[in-house]
């Protein structure tokens, strides 16, 4: 089956069914709720599939016997090419001693002597390449006698999975085409929707045995390309071989017999190669068709043509999923393909991440007897340098360095996602008032960050910043508090007013009491003594329920799996997206089992992700706009760490050290606060708003000069700008707008905006006078860059 047959077939009407049984299964197909069966069963053997096998058989044995005669003849020829390697060395090692014996007028017993071991060396050497080359040319035989068994084993096998596919296909449409009868039926709703169920499944069982045969393919297009590898060392070894004794040999046939087994040879490595191209073809070509399968299997939005990828839609996925890149960044992921760079992306776990972690003081209880001095004015005095001092300075801390990992970590979707959470699951510092459990909270949700999101939902129930923002340490038994009860499902799972009532609020909070965290260590604790253990009603579902269930009953309501995935697709994509759209993200995000990395794989892939509604569209928060600043320009601001001292009042009179980091950081942290995006500390427990907000006119002239700001101060002269055009291959003034505006904004510039910029720039010196300029140039540069930043292009992704 071809890449264009794959893609030709998913988009026939039988697909469009499929889609429609996807949509009503998936009201079974979450937690506890009937979830979809895999049907991962062989078909029952039939005639044709027992002939397919049988034949299968009988040509790998063919293979088998092919290959292991290959390895033999390759090993014996490897053998004589060393042979033959070693005797021409001894060759030229007595040839270089009797000429310079010549040389040093040695006397003539001593130069027979010699002459008679290079006659002999001679002999050897012949004989060796005579082996050589009757070795060889067994070798390349039975390599490419290799060839055609490799390719016909292949076919064997991909018969026997095409006779597989049959009935799994039957099976599907069938399914299929029974779901829309039934959905033209009145009252057969429910039957509709078990028939889903079935007719899902059967498609999942047919794409994903349609994705292991063109797997099985991609297989042996690999292990055709190693063989064509080993022939080619062959050739090539052997040949150069002969090609250096026939430079030394007399004998007039034997030299025309070497240089014609070189022309063999290259005759041989060129066709090998040519093997080579054709299967590492085969190998992309089927990663493709893999790739798609794999995504139809999933189910979830149309993915994108993969020949519509370019340069544009790289950098647009690298600034969504992310906060931008280089232009050499952007183009290594634009030659990864779609799928990879997808890949690449949210497989995040896959980069090794080589950043500091951050190690705070847990949260000091200040000490019992203070209270009983005399001399309170003293105490107060000395009260400013106990914990909350610690606390301040920590804050700091936790801000920079989360900001160092926005900027440097090598996993920009998880510093995303990461920051995504955050608002999603908004705490304030200024409430909680607890450096040591918000750096808690921000790991977990990078931990988790493309994880579960019902494993981050049973977490955020457990989380002592969040208990403590919403005042679940004050719900108990006889007196709750609804705050995180309320905010867990109008907020932070299912959306206001989406299928629950006041009651359900009030007994989801009965249900949370006992929920509460130390104060001395900032961890989590259920006290039991304060927890409802009475009977209680959810969704209309009787009883003694606890937070942990509350969780569960949220993850059944397909409410959830909707508000979710409409979230997730506004912050990557663009908003109020249509409810087909929203639908085939929650039926991924469902039938995983909330497992968000399939649901987030579809998004990234999907045609809606690089349409034009979606591309260049969304405006930066401050902290993507400044962020993706420092990305595409590639500047990694330096960090020094200095130990500060600060006395404590603990009763062993000790005291703490603290490192504070001294860096850009700090000017970063301070314009992200004057635009109204502070790290730890969003709006309120709505989170931060995202879109036409952040540029109303009087933030945008804060934006402005925050951007100079950064450029200006980053490091310790600001940004080398000069260093950037000469890493990207710039000469003149042109080539650097060009290269600015492809490394900053999302749309191309306009012709006035490029001609004002270039001549606003001026024409640059001679390169190789660069480094003498380097201070003059760096303003003139900046000066561009700032005024670049400044179009309306800037502020939008």
């Amino acid at each position: 089956m071809t890449t264009r047959g794959v893609r030709g077939g998913m988009r026939s009407c039988r697909y469009c069914l499929w889609a429609v049984a996807v949509l009503l299964a998936a009201g079974t197909a979450v937690m506890g709720g009937g979830r979809i069966a895999r049907a991962d069963e062989p078909p029952k053997v039939d005639p044709e599939l027992d002939a397919a096998r049988k034949h299968e058989a009988t040509t790998r044995g063919e293979e088998s016997s092919r290959e292991m005669a290959r390895s033999a003849t390759r090993e014996i020829a490897r053998s004589e090419r060393r042979r033959s390697e070693e005797s021409l060395a001894r060759w030229r090692e007595v040839h270089a001693a009797l000429q310079a014996a010549i040389a040093a007028s040695r006397p003539e017993a001593e130069l027979a002597e010699l002459r008679a071991s290079l006659e002999e060396r001679t002999t050897t050497l012949r004989t060796d390449l005579d082996r050589l080359i009757s070795d060889t040319i067994a070798g390349n035989k039975a390599s490419n006698e290799l060839f055609p068994s490799e390719m016909a084993l292949r076919d064997a096998m991909s018969a026997v999975r095409d006779v597989e596919i049959k009935p799994l296909e039957a099976a599907s449409n069938a399914l299929a085409d029974e779901t829309a009868r039934l959905l033209t039926q009145a009252g057969k709703e429910a039957d509709a929707k078990a028939k889903a169920v079935e007719a899902v499944a059967a498609r999942r069982a047919l794409l994903e045995t349609k994705a292991v045969r063109v797997m099985e393919i991609q297989q042996w297009a690999a292990i055709r390309k190693d063989t064509a590898d080993e022939l080619i060392e062959q050739s090539g070894e052997a040949a150069q071989i002969a090609r250096d004794s026939a430079a030394i040999e007399t004998d007039v046939p034997f030299k025309q017999r070497l240089e014609q087994f070189v022309q063999q040879q290259e005759q041989e490595k060129a066709a090998a190669a040519a093997i080579r191209a054709e299967a590492l073809q085969a190998i992309d070509n089927a990663d493709i068709e893999i790739h798609t399968l794999r995504s139809a299997a999933i189910g979830g939005l149309k993915p994108l043509a993969p020949d519509q990828w370019d340069y544009a839609k790289a950098r647009h996925l690298l600034v969504r999923a992310g906060f931008g890149g280089t232009p050499k960044e952007v183009e290594k992921l634009h030659a990864m393909g779609l799928h990879n760079a997808v890949d690449f992306l949210v497989e995040f776990y896959r980069q090794p991440v080589d950043l500091p972690a951050l190690e705070l003081t847990p949260p000091l209880v200040s000490d019992p007897l203070r209270g009983k001095m005399r001399h309170s004015g003293v105490g107060n005095r000395a009260v400013r340098l106990d914990p909350q001092s610690v606390e301040a300075n920590q804050l700091i801390q936790v801000r920079r360095w989360w900001l160092r990992r926005l900027v440097e970590s090598p996993r920009p979707l998880q510093e995303k996602l990461t920051l995504f959470w955050h608002g999603h699951f908004a705490s304030q510092n200024s409430v909680v008032n607890n450096s040591y459990t918000m750096l808690r909270q921000n790991e977990f949700f990078r931990q988790h960050a493309a994880g579960n999101f019902g494993a981050m939902l049973y977490g955020i129930v457990h989380d002592p910043a969040m208990i403590r923002y919403l005042d679940n340490n004050k719900n108990i038994k006889g007196n709750p508090n609804e705050n995180l009860a309320r905010e867990i499902m109008e907020l932070f799972s299912m959306g206001v007013d989406q299928g629950y009532t006041e009651h359900d609020i009030v007994e989801a909070a009965r249900a949370l009491t006992g929920y509460t965290f130390d104060h001395a260590t900032g961890t989590y604790r259920f006290v039991y003594e304060h927890h409802d253990t009475t009977e209680k009603t959810i969704f209309g579902k009787k009883g003694t329920w606890t937070g942990d269930d509350l969780v569960r009953l949220i993850l059944e309501r397909p409410e959830t799996s909707r508000f979710v995935a409409k979230k997730l697709f506004e912050y990557f994509a663009y908003q109020d997206p249509d409810a087909a759209t929203i639908d085939g993200l929650a039926i991924v995000l469902s039938d995983r089992q909330y497992a968000l990395e399939p649901m987030l794989k579809s998004l990234f892939l999907s045609e809606e992700f690089y349409s034009a509604r979606s591309m260049g569209t969304q405006v930066k928060s401050p902290v993507e706009l400044m962020v993706g600043l420092l990305r595409d320009l590639g500047v990694k601001p330096q960090v020094v760490w200095q130990p500060i001292e600060r006395p404590l009042p603990k009763s062993d009179g000790t005291s703490l050290v603290i490192d504070v980091s001294v860096s850009s950081y700090e000017t970063l942290d301070k314009v992200l606060g004057d635009m109204g995006m502070l790290l730890l500390e969003p709006p309120d427990v709505k989170g931060w708003r995202y879109g036409r907000p952040w540029i109303d006119s009087q933030r945008l002239f804060v934006r402005y000069n925050a951007v100079a700001s950064l450029i200006e101060k980053i490091g310790s002269q600001g940004v080398d700008v000069v260093t950037l055009i000469r890493e990207g291959g710039c000469k003149t003034s042109e080539e650097a707008v060009d290269y600015l505006a492809k490394a900053c904004l999302a749309q191309p510039l306009s012709k006035e905006k490029r001609d004002a910029l270039v001549q606003h720039l001026g024409a640059l010196p001679p390169e190789g006078e660069w480094a003498g300029q380097q201070g003059a140039l760096n303003e003139r540069l900046r000066s561009l860059l700032m005024l670049m930043l400044c179009v309306p292009e800037h502020q939008l992704s």
